[in-house]
């Protein structure tokens, strides 16, 4: 394989040929559920629009875990789509002779989180492999890695729930014209999510509109069933807490701003806010009311930190 002509890009900073963009532009609308996480698949033998009915069920094992999979048998259109990818954290299944000419070139990616060699030749690719740090493993068989994968999206999930930042000096020596517009279109997002009026219909799109995003994800196909079928049957936060698609869905769309996605799944937020203020209500109330304090940690990168929180 010619590595020199893996194409060795450099993500803009500006999309905008210069352009100053409104913060508002943040809040998008299109007809596809947010991810956290997508999985990249680089193999000569596999091909996205076409798989045969050996890898099929390989496929559908991974996809159990992580829905948004993307495969590749050609470097160069992997690389490029690699590049591409501007919210979501990555996780990459590679074949041994690929990831030995193509990991030199995406290993330093930031949104790429780690790299699984899957292939038949274990002890030859064990070699190479053990020198770069986002590689986790040589493996043969498609269950270690599920299993690897498992671990680390619950890791990462936490780390993916929506925060948003006031510097000190903003609530009181600034104006509220100059607060992050990001922060208080969010705050009037919330408010009519929590006024409007919701009925069964508004479930009934919800769970269509999922089911045409996950068409090929069974396990998902069945949780859907389940929520449109026992959605009353169970607490809200029931659902949250749920191993099903809900809690990636909501903190991903809340996350990067999925208007389109936050407003379908409008009836649940309002039922959602609306338990975990009666049940703060009940833990502040009585004779036994007490105040603690809890912690929560989360991740953050080195960007966010330094804009956010050293000011």
């Amino acid at each position: 394989m010619d590595t020199k002509k893996l194409p060795i890009v450099t993500n803009p900073t500006n999309e905008n040929n210069g352009k100053k963009t409104s913060n508002c532009s943040r809040f998008r609308l299109h007809s596809r559920i947010s991810q956290n996480f997508v999985l990249v698949w680089l193999d000569p033998n596999m091909n996205d629009e076409v798989i045969d009915n050996e890898h099929r069920d390989v496929v559908n094992q991974v996809r159990s875990i992580i829905n948004s999979i993307h495969i590749f048998s050609d470097v160069n259109q992997c690389v490029k789509f690699l590049h591409e990818i501007k919210h979501e954290k990555v996780f990459m299944i590679v074949s041994g002779v690929l990831g030995q000419y193509t990991i030199p070139h995406i290993h330093n990616m930031t949104k790429l989180d780690s790299i699984y060699v899957f292939c038949g030749l274990k002890p030859k690719h064990d070699q190479w492999a053990h020198n770069w740090t986002k590689v986790k493993g040589v493996f043969t068989q498609i269950a270690p890695i599920c299993d690897l994968l498992k671990q680390t999206i619950q890791k990462c999930e936490q780390n993916f729930v929506s925060l948003s930042f006031v510097a000190p000096t903003d609530a009181s020596d600034q104006n509220l014209d100059q607060l992050d517009q990001s922060f208080m279109y969010t705050q009037v997002l919330k408010e009519i999510l929590l006024e409007i009026k919701y009925d069964d219909q508004s479930l009934k799109d919800f769970v269509s509109f999922c089911r045409n995003q996950y068409t090929n994800n069974p396990i998902e196909l069945n949780f859907i069933k389940e929520f449109e079928e026992d959605y009353s049957k169970h607490s809200p936060i029931y659902w949250y807490t749920h191993p099903g698609c809900i809690y990636s869905m909501l903190n991903s769309a809340l996350r990067t701003h999925e208007v389109d996605t936050i407003i379908k799944m409008g009836f649940f937020i309002q039922d959602l806010y609306e338990e975990v203020n009666k049940l703060y209500v009940k833990q502040t109330s009585g004779q036994d009311k007490h105040s603690f304090i809890v912690y929560r940690g989360q991740g953050l990168t080195k960007g966010l930190f330094e804009n956010h929180l050293i000011k």
